[in-house]
């Protein structure tokens, strides 16, 4: 059956067909439709069903204010939407709704109510489907209806990301940039991004071939895209496998790895600069493959000068300068949030030139014993070997240990840093809702009962973050005020919220993934209550992980102690570097340790927060500069 046109050129409707097969039909001006049917004559009763028979399958263009929506299955998910809002303002609904004509006239609709919803809002007319009524047996009705309005929403197929990318490829044929498609598409605000999401998410096969299978979003399929395009099929795959197995993690790896791609070109100049410096200072450059704490290599801080020289001595940089076999190894260090390229020394062959492995027994250069005629002397030469041997285990346990210290909290910072970005997205998009919020009134009670540092200076500041996640161009409290002010009760109480979330956000500190203040926990709860699901970095903040368990996980107890012994928090404190290539360890300042964490489930809500600031991570202090371990 053909479906009438809606629209002619000039935005009128067709005439509806007023003729079925040969008969002809009265307009339906002519007759009252609020007449009752009591006082019609059979002749006009006749009429009348003809009319109403002669609306079946036609459109009828109707004010959306004028229909009654029928009852429908639909009932969580039927609020109004501002992009179909807009595109209904700029092209009208052009997909007819369907419906019947009651008693009265009146047209109820059966199927459609959303787009009858997004048409008052956008104050165009709806074209009705004209259908006949309902059958007089409720039951039989009710069943049809229920049937047709679950077809109708769940027999369909959305397009795919194939689809919608061959499109938009046809319209930017045409000369059409992504924020003309937007404008044309309707999508308002975040549409030109929406629009260049899919020409770079279409254009990659990886992208493309995992949306299909794995129904990624058309955010995670442009960013997988990205990194596809730069060549990063590791990560790109990886990116893939959290969107299924671990979402919550998807942007936090994308913005770390985005971090280090972006610092690429600065690592590969800083590399090829000292690689000349060294070059030119004849110093031999050692790759990767050549470990630094086995066979004839071995950096320096493992050595002394000489095997006279003292047990448990080191050489210097100083003393192995003019060394045959002075070299070094290239590594990546970390200081003031960047990473920078440095050199650890070494001596290519120490066994060659001489010099002794620094905790080899006196007169040694390593521990390799030989035997005597002498008895006695023997044994008290395998009791030396003995105790150099593990005076060395315990110096290499250590630089390990150090080394995932520093790399643990190097790595976390990293992670911290890009969660922030997708937990400040949801709080503006929190802000832009208007729901009730369950709980609100006993969070805002509690957090105003405490009167907390966070929300103190969120005040003193006018509310800087806030003011910056809803974009009112403006750093006081006025349009915040003005915000608030013209708000239905609902939506004063989540921006109460929102302000206070916001407060308790500028005042998470860096360190709170592994030393928490109760209200960082509190905030993260919050959040949590209220649909946020955190990524694993976040989730640190209500069960810290332990720097000692990560190391004795990696590389078992410390062979001098049952407990290992915390020297120090790495790249935090910025005195450890980064491991040596083909090492694994680092210097650390031996001194502070883990602080106290506290159990999310013994927050006692109507205690005193404590006034004290936060102590801030030293993460960027600068670097001690001295070499490191390796």
């Amino acid at each position: 059956m053909e479906i009438p046109a809606q629209r002619d050129d000039n935005g009128q409707a067709d005439e509806p067909a007023t003729t079925t097969g040969d008969v002809v039909v009265p307009e339906t001006g002519d007759v009252d439709e609020s007449a009752s049917t009591d006082a019609l004559t059979e002749e006009e009763s006749r009429v009348q069903r003809a009319v109403r028979e002669a609306e079946y399958d036609t459109i009828v263009y109707c004010d959306p204010d004028d229909v009654v929506i029928g009852v429908n299955v639909r009932t969580e998910n039927a609020d109004t939407d501002p992009t179909t809002i807009q595109d209904m303002k700029q092209r009208g609904v052009d997909m007819a709704v369907k419906g019947y004509r009651d008693d009265d006239g009146t047209v109820i609709i059966t199927m459609g109510q959303r787009r009858v919803l997004n048409a008052r809002e956008a104050q165009c007319e709806v074209p009705v489907w004209i259908q006949a009524p309902p059958s007089d047996d409720e039951r039989e009705a009710t069943i049809d209806r229920i049937i047709g309005q679950l077809n109708e929403n769940d027999l369909r197929e959305g397009l795919t990301l194939g689809d919608r990318y061959n499109a938009l490829q046809q319209l930017v044929a045409f000369d059409l940039k992504p924020a003309g498609i937007a404008r044309k598409l309707g999508r308002g605000k975040g549409g030109k991004k929406y629009v260049e999401n899919v020409l770079q998410a279409g254009a990659s096969d990886l992208a493309r071939a995992a949306t299909d299978r794995y129904d990624l979003t058309l955010d995670q399929a442009a960013i997988v895209a990205e990194f596809e395009a730069r060549g990063d099929l590791v990560n790109a795959k990886e990116l893939i496998r959290l969107a299924v197995a671990e979402p919550n993690n998807f942007r936090v790896l994308a913005d770390v790895q985005r971090r280090k791609h972006a610092e690429a070109e600065q690592v590969r100049a800083q590399t090829e600069q000292l690689t000349r410096e060294l070059t030119d200072a004849k110093v031999t450059i050692l790759d990767d493959t050549i470990d630094a704490d086995t066979g004839p290599a071995r950096s320096l801080d493992r050595l002394r000068l000489t095997p006279d020289s003292e047990p448990g001595s080191e050489i210097t940089v100083e003393q192995h300068g003019n060394c045959p076999g002075h070299a070094a190894w290239l590594y990546e260090d970390y200081r003031d949030g960047r990473t920078v390229i440095d050199a650890r020394y070494g001596c290519a062959d120490f066994l060659e030139h001489d010099h002794a492995l620094s905790n080899a027994p006196a007169g040694r250069s390593d521990f390799t014993p030989y035997d005597t005629d002498d008895e006695d002397e023997n044994e008290d030469d395998a009791a030396a070997f003995d105790a150099a041997r593990a005076a060395h285990a315990a110096a290499e346990w250590q630089r390990r240990a150090n080394s995932i210290r520093f790399r643990w909290v190097r790595d976390s910072n990293a992670e911290w840093d890009g969660a922030i970005e997708r937990r400040h997205e949801w709080l503006a998009a929190f802000a832009a809702k208007s729901a009730a919020l369950k709980g609100a009134q006993v969070f805002l009670a509690t957090q105003k009962l405490k009167g907390g540092r966070a929300l103190r200076r969120a005040m003193e500041r006018n509310h800087k973050l806030a003011n910056t996640l809803l974009n009112t161009g403006d750093s006081g409290r006025r349009p915040l005020a003005e915000l608030i002010s013209t708000a239905k009760a609902a939506k004063a109480a989540r921006y109460d919220v929102f302000l206070t979330l916001c407060a308790m956000e500028e005042e998470l500190h860096r360190d709170a993934w592994r030393t928490p203040y109760p209200e960082n926990q509190e905030y993260l709860t919050a959040l949590m209550g209220w649909g946020y699901e955190p990524s694993s970095i976040e989730l640190r903040v209500l069960k810290p992980q332990q720097v000692d368990d990560v190391i004795v996980e990696q590389i078992g107890p410390d062979p001098e102690s049952e407990d290992v012994t915390d020297s120090g928090d790495g790249e935090d404190s910025d005195t450890a570097s980064a491991a040596a290539a083909g090492g694994d360890d680092d210097d650390a300042e031996d001194g502070d340790s883990d602080d106290e964490v506290v159990d999310p489930s013994a927050i006692d809500l109507s205690g005193d927060v404590a006034d004290s600031p936060p102590t801030p991570s030293t993460e960027d202090s600068k670097s001690t500069g001295g070499e490191a371990a390796a």
